[in-house]
């Protein structure tokens, strides 16, 4: 074999042992973000657990840790601190049941809805919501107290108002229909409004819903 074709060879086995290496680092990184979302999940469940149960002030990372069954290393690996915990964990729930709700009724469900309509079907999820599952009353309960005695500003609840986007821009549409349909009022600003209505359905839920008020 000439040396201009044992060249070549080299050179393919060179490359191919750089593309299994580039596979490789991709799998693991892949396995590693697998790995993390996983941990984060574990830690989250046993958050919500604790903190619904026991108030979220009463119950510390440590607990949650052991709860879950990891090292507080791990715990401290992925939330530093109990807010972004309790955050991270209202992210979760809420987001998962906008999805759930637009799973269930598809993207379209609310198009012919007047914002009237709109406002009183999602506080009647949430009631609904609240009478199937206690402990999530509970743990909104601890939640808003936890916030507000905490004194948290909105930067660090981030991850929690983010997945309200799609309820934000939902809103925005119903706000530009009530122009039209004057099911609602609009001499408040758009804001103003989301704020409130969002208040509203959560104390509403809260107010008509039996059952333990821990918290509040």
């Amino acid at each position: 074999m000439c040396s201009k074709t044992l060249k070549c060879v080299s050179d393919l086995k060179g490359w191919e042992c750089i593309k299994n290496m580039e596979n490789d680092m991709a799998r693991n990184t892949e396995r590693d973000e697998r790995e993390a979302t996983r941990r984060k999940e574990q830690l989250m469940k046993a958050g919500f657990k604790l903190f619904s149960e026991n108030g979220i002030e009463n119950v510390s990372l440590q607990k949650v840790a052991d709860a879950a069954d990891v090292g507080v290393a791990t715990m401290y690996k992925y939330y530093q601190t109990k807010v972004k915990l309790v955050v991270a964990i209202s992210g979760k729930i809420w987001g998962d049941i906008w999805k759930s709700v637009l799973a269930q009724n598809g993207p379209d469900f609310f198009e012919n809805f007047t914002a009237y309509e709109y406002i009183e079907f999602y506080l009647d999820m949430i009631i609904r919501l609240y009478r199937e599952k206690p402990e999530m009353l509970r743990f909104s309960n601890n939640y808003k107290n936890f916030i507000y005695h905490e004194g948290i500003e909105e930067e660090p609840l981030g991850e929690h108002l983010d997945v309200l986007e799609p309820l934000r821009a939902m809103y925005h549409k119903l706000y530009e229909q009530a122009k039209v349909d004057h099911s609602i009022r609009t001499d408040l600003s758009e804001q103003e409004l989301f704020i409130n209505c969002s208040h509203c359905h959560a104390g509403g839920g809260r107010a008509l819903c039996p059952g333990d008020r821990m918290g509040q």
